[in-house]
């Protein structure tokens, strides 16, 4: 599944447009990467949980500069 199906997903499940949902993600996947960034675990119940030396990124990766999160 990509982060593109993701959204649709979540935009037809919960009746958002598909803008408002890729926002959503990009939100979630922004604090996530900036809590891997400050090595912390990150843990999601009944999904996995990953650590920072575990995380390798795809090759050809396009990294971008995350959000602060609250």
């Amino acid at each position: 599944m990509t982060k593109s199906e993701l959204a649709e997903h979540l935009s037809r499940l919960h009746k958002l447009p598909k803008s408002q949902a890729r926002l959503l993600l990009d939100a979630v996947f922004d604090c996530l990467l900036q809590a891997l960034s400050r090595d912390e675990r990150i843990e999601i119940r009944g999904f996995g949980n990953s650590k920072p030396d575990t995380i390798v990124p795809a090759r050809g990766a396009i990294h971008v500069q995350a959000r602060t999160c609250r």
